[in-house]
């Protein structure tokens, strides 16, 4: 069975995109072998580069508020302890547990989603990037696109969606859908109708408009002139 590789930061949306493909496609999307799923791609000197990669990324606006709310009590993340320092202090993440897995520390937040969004878009030789609200828009076409990029052939019958939270997928092999989701309700409308705008401060939206990577927001259509917030 074909492998992609999969990478995204935390709370990008990995374990949806991977449910997606693996429930719909014959392939098995590897999250740890080869480089841990959340943290940058690393660098190889094979001729073999490897497995090809989807990596996933989320609008940073939402992306920072998903991540403040998974920070608190979490084993993986240590940062400021709230909303204004979690935005402008230093990160560190890691694979808790984990001895071989060293740490990533980054300046803020955004500098972490800098870093993995740039990264990602070096790749696009062997890296297919898909931004996460795409995926929860249009499942469906965001599957065959990256189908047709690397060659991947279709399970029998309808297409299956993903529309509870996703659980914490581990590199073992799963075969229906409740083993990819939670029993918790999802609602996608935070997302595909910009109620996470409603979180900012023009303030914080300003100092996270100037430190993210304008190339990056570019390439992956990501613009801060709609971000509406309050005073």
């Amino acid at each position: 069975m074909q492998q992609l590789k999969l990478h995204g930061a935390f709370r990008s949306g990995t374990n949806y995109v991977r449910a997606l493909l693996e429930l719909n496609y014959n392939v098995t999307v590897v999250a740890n072998s080869g480089g841990w799923k959340h943290a940058p791609v690393p660098a190889t000197f094979d001729r073999d580069h490897g497995w090809p990669i989807v990596g996933v990324v989320k609008d940073p606006y939402s992306w920072l508020v998903s991540l403040w709310r998974h920070a608190e009590g979490s084993v993986h993340i240590d940062c400021g302890g709230t909303w204004r320092h979690f935005l402008r202090g230093p990160i560190t993440i890691t694979h808790a547990g984990k001895a071989e897995v060293p740490l990533y520390r980054f300046a803020s937040p955004v500098d972490y989603w800098n870093a993995m969004a740039v990264n990602l878009l070096s790749i696009r030789d062997r890296a297919s990037v898909v931004r996460y609200e795409d995926a929860l828009a249009d499942p469906v076409l965001v599957c065959k696109h990256l189908a047709g990029q690397f060659g991947l052939t279709p399970r029998e019958g309808e297409f299956t969606f993903v529309e509870r939270r996703t659980r914490n997928i581990v590199d073992r092999p799963r075969q229906t859908v409740e083993q990819y989701e939670t029993d918790e309700e999802f609602d996608s409308t935070w997302y595909t109708e910009q109620q996470y705008r409603d979180e900012w401060s023009r303030r914080d939206r300003r100092w996270v408009s100037s430190r993210l990577d304008p190339d990056a927001i570019r390439s992956l259509r990501y613009g801060d002139s709609n971000q509406r917030s309050r005073t």
